[in-house]
């Protein structure tokens, strides 16, 4: 019984530790003893779910991020569309940066050589585009 006591006291507020308490004194005066198993069940879980209450994992897990990325700002803090945005927004610009990004860096040599690649002058279509404006006559050949 000293169990019941001490969660009481050490429940956080007033009105949580009078709830334990009338809860507690109601446990006490149970007669059935057929009752008493389901009851006592039902205390400890009244008792855990004070002990640990509901967490918003999604939300922690945004704001975990947000943190991380240095994202976090009053817009974002509490509007989860912007919260979500901000961080994609935040890895695309870092996967897009070639001082982080070996791909990124890649695609910009890889631009630089297509750039700097000069097409032939004169190309298998461009004389046969040529050949058929001269005479107006499609040729095989």
């Amino acid at each position: 019984m000293s169990t019941l006591r001490e969660a009481a006291q050490a429940a956080p507020d007033a009105e949580v530790r009078a709830q334990h308490k009338e809860f507690a004194r109601w446990f006490l005066e149970l007669s059935d003893k057929s009752a008493l198993a389901s009851e006592y069940l039902a205390w400890l879980a009244w008792k855990a779910a004070l002990a640990h209450p509901p967490r918003d994992e999604w939300r922690e897990a945004v704001h975990d991020e947000l943190v991380t990325t240095w994202t976090l700002s009053a817009e974002n803090k509490d509007d989860p569309r912007k919260a979500l945005q901000d961080i994609i927004n935040w890895h695309v610009r870092v996967a897009l940066d070639p001082a982080v990004s070996s791909d990124a860096q890649a695609l910009i040599v890889r631009g630089k050589a297509m750039r700097d690649v000069t097409p032939p002058t004169e190309s298998p279509i461009a004389t046969k585009c040529q050949r058929i404006e001269g005479s107006g006559v499609i040729t095989a050949t």
